[in-house]
């Protein structure tokens, strides 16, 4: 099989996506959209192929250490603004393909921030993902908060790790 340039596809693939969301610097409320939808470029290597989610490592830089949910979606959505209400329309929640609650207890606390992972099996046991369409290779995500942190507008850093199936 060949990636989108032509590429020999062999062995296992795997893929650490990061994104840094653009988030809001003004106090959130509990289940608020922390962050729009965000792309996880080739999470998916060759359209029509699937991906597995196996871990996923969020770098909190303001050190608020509360939790919040991440939902992976298929495809581009239009989710709503940062710091907004959630309120999802029915045909998005068809594009949901899983969510992950990062919670406060997930977290370590540094010294200037605190770290959470969260790994979900040995290699091959993760959570399933695939794009939308046979062409595409992306994958989006976003957040909604639990709780009401405050962040500087790139205080999250979250680690994609994606296996090719």
């Amino acid at each position: 099989m060949k990636d989108l340039h032509g590429r020999e596809l062999t062995g296992a693939w795997d893929n650490l996506i990061t994104i840094t969301p653009t988030l809001s610097t003004d106090a959130y409320a509990d289940e608020d959209i922390l962050f729009e939808e965000t792309e996880l470029p080739l999470a998916v290597p060759t359209g029509g192929m699937t991906s597995t989610l196996q871990s996923i490592v969020v770098i909190d830089k303001d050190d608020q250490g509360l939790g919040f949910d991440i939902y992976i979606l298929d495809s581009t959505q239009d989710v709503g603004a940062a710091n907004a209400a959630e309120n999802l329309a029915d045909t998005i929640l068809d594009n949901v393909l899983t969510k992950v609650s990062i919670t406060a207890g997930d977290y370590v606390n540094l010294a200037n921030g605190q770290i959470a992972i969260k790994s979900f099996g040995d290699a091959g046991t993760g959570v399933k993902l695939k794009a939308s369409t046979d062409s595409a290779t992306s994958l989006y995500a976003f957040g909604v908060a639990q709780g009401a942190p405050t962040y500087s507008a790139s205080g999250l850093v979250i680690k994609f790790g994606i296996q090719r199936d």
